[in-house]
């Protein structure tokens, strides 16, 4: 869903179609703060720090709940699909 602009005196009116571009267009083209440029439209400003705290958020409760990207641990590649299950229950 896109986030509405607060402060209609420094942003100019734009459609709910064209913003809605402009979000995704920020999303796909993501970029860090120190990249971004005042001259960009201040939709896709908006909707870029609206990731950044996406970010932040993400990094915390992985942080918080010991979880930093956790591999998988593939099965033996002896283990067949239809083997008796009945001995691992």
């Amino acid at each position: 869903m896109p986030h509405s602009i607060h402060r209609q005196e420094e942003t100019p009116v734009v459609d709910f179609v064209r913003e809605l571009r402009l979000r995704q267009w920020a999303r796909q083209n993501f970029v860090p703060p120190e990249s971004r440029k005042a001259s960009w439209h201040p939709v896709v400003l908006d909707e870029m720090r609206c990731r950044d705290q996406e970010i932040e958020a993400i990094t915390l409760i992985e942080e918080a709940s010991g979880h930093e990207k956790q591999q998988r641990v593939p099965h033996s590649p002896h283990f067949s699909e239809t083997a008796d299950r009945s001995a691992f229950a």
